[in-house]
C-alpha cells in the first residue's frame, strides 16, 4: 500500500499527466432499457445508485445491484440491460489518462489486464464521481477546479488499484476461497444445465458453502442468480424479434418455452411478448 500510495503522489506531480472527460455525472434508466453492445477507446466506470441491471462484458453477463460497480478497460465491447421492473440510477464517467509509460506498469488501475474489474460495498466511488463531475462544470472557467479533477481521478486509481491488489493476494494466498470459480463457472455456463450438487463436486467444496457465499457476494440465492443471468440473456434475445419464444427458452437455459414464459412473467411482471412489444416501443420512441 506504501509503494502504490507513493507511485500515486509521484503521478500527481508529472506534468505529462492528463486527464479528459468524455462523460461523467449520474443517469437514471428507465425501466426494460437496454444499451446495445459498443466499445470505446476510454474507460468507463459505473456505480450502481439504485435498482437493478444486466451488464454484458465481452458475452459475460455480469449482474449488478445497488453498490455494485464496474470497471471497464478501453476497447473492450459491453452493454447492459435494466431491470423491467424498475429503473436504475448510475453514477458514471466515462475518461481518458495520459501518462508516463512507467507508471503503466507499476499503479495496478493501468494494468488492463483484464476487461473488467468488479469492486462491491465500495460507496467511496460514487462520492469520487461525483466530485469529478463537479470539477468537470468549471473546468473552462477556473484552472484550479482541473487540478483538483486530476487529484479526484487519482483518488479513482488508488481505490481501484487497492481493491485490484488485495483480490490478487487473496488468490496468492489462498485466502479467497474457490467460490469465485464457482460464479465465474456460473456465469459462463448459465445457459447448461446446473445442478448445485455437481458444482460442489466439481469444485471440491460443500453445496452449503457455495449458497452462502453467493448469497452474501451476489445478494441473492444461487438458483437465484442462474434465473436472473438467463433471464438477462432472454431479454437481450427478445429484442430481436427474429428469434422464437422456443428459440430464446433454449439458448438461454429455460429449455421449453412454457417454463420460460411462466418464469420470466412472474419474476418481471410482464409476459416476454408484453417485454418484447415495450422494447419495440421504446424504440419507436428514440427514432
Amino acid at each position: 500500500m506504501e509503494e502504490l500510495k507513493n507511485q500515486i503522489a509521484e503521478l500527481l506531480m508529472q506534468k505529462d499527466y492528463r486527464v479528459s472527460i468524455y462523460r461523467v455525472g449520474t443517469i437514471r434508466f428507465h425501466e426494460g432499457f437496454r444499451m446495445k453492445n459498443h466499445s470505446h477507446k476510454e474507460y468507463e466506470i459505473n456505480y450502481i445508485n439504485s435498482g437493478y441491471c444486466v451488464m454484458e462484458v465481452e458475452g459475460i453477463p455480469v449482474y449488478l445491484k445497488q453498490g455494485d460497480c464496474l470497471f471497464i478497460s478501453p476497447g473492450v465491447r459491453h452493454g447492459f440491460i435494466v431491470d423491467a421492473r424498475k429503473a436504475c440510477s448510475v453514477s458514471q464517467a466515462e475518461f481518458s489518462v495520459t501518462i508516463p509509460k512507467h507508471f503503466e506498469a507499476t499503479i495496478p488501475f493501468f494494468t488492463k489486464k483484464k476487461a473488467y474489474y468488479r469492486i462491491q460495498d465500495c460507496p467511496e466511488i460514487r462520492c469520487i464521481i461525483e466530485s469529478i463531475h463537479r470539477c468537470e462544470r468549471y473546468t473552462v472557467e477556473q484552472e484550479m477546479y482541473n487540478e483538483l479533477m486530476k487529484f479526484s481521478f487519482a483518488q479513482l486509481y488508488m481505490i481501484c488499484s487497492y481493491y485490484q491488489e488485495k483480490k490478487r493476494d487473496c488468490k496468492r494466498f489462498k485466502i479467497l476461497d474457490r467460490t469465485e470459480e464457482v460464479i465465474q463457472y456460473i456465469e459462463q455456463n448459465y445457459a447448461d444445465k446446473l445442478e448445485l450438487e455437481e458444482l460442489a463436486k466439481k469444485f471440491q467444496i460443500s453445496s452449503r458453502y457455495i449458497r452462502r457465499q453467493i448469497l452474501e457476494k451476489r445478494g441473492m440465492t444461487c438458483s437465484g442468480y442462474i434465473t436472473m443471468l438467463r433471464i438477462g440473456k432472454a431479454k437481450k434475445m427478445l429484442y430481436d424479434r427474429s428469434y422464437s419464444m422456443t428459440e430464446i427458452a433454449v439458448q438461454s437455459g429455460f429449455g421449453t418455452s412454457q417454463y420460460f414464459c411462466r418464469v420470466f412473467s412472474r419474476l418481471e411482471g410482464m409476459s416476454p411478448t408484453q417485454f418484447r412489444n415495450l422494447c419495440r416501443k421504446g424504440e419507436r420512441e428514440n427514432e
